[in-house]
């Protein structure tokens, strides 16, 4: 099988180190082909999101422009 790098970003909220443990548990015993790079952006605090605008904006950034980087994931949506 063809092996998949999924970059996850916070492009709201973060999210605890437990939840990505969790995340990357689950996908290696369902997905083994699946690599998952989470952006350390994705623990940051700004009051209720993971880090200030331009850092959220330059996480996705980072990981979308990354040629090993073949999909993303949003780690946490925001409000609505």
């Amino acid at each position: 099988p063809m092996s998949m790098t999924i970059g996850v970003v916070a492009a709201s909220s973060r999210f605890p180190a437990e939840v990505r443990e969790r995340i990357t548990a689950f996908a290696a015993e369902r997905y083994p082909d699946v690599d998952l790079v989470f952006h350390p952006a994705c623990h940051d605090v700004s009051g209720h999101f993971a880090g200030e605008d331009a850092v959220r904006a330059e996480a996705f950034l980072a990981l979308a422009n990354d040629p090993a980087v073949d999909a993303m994931w949003f780690g946490r949506g925001g409000y609505g």
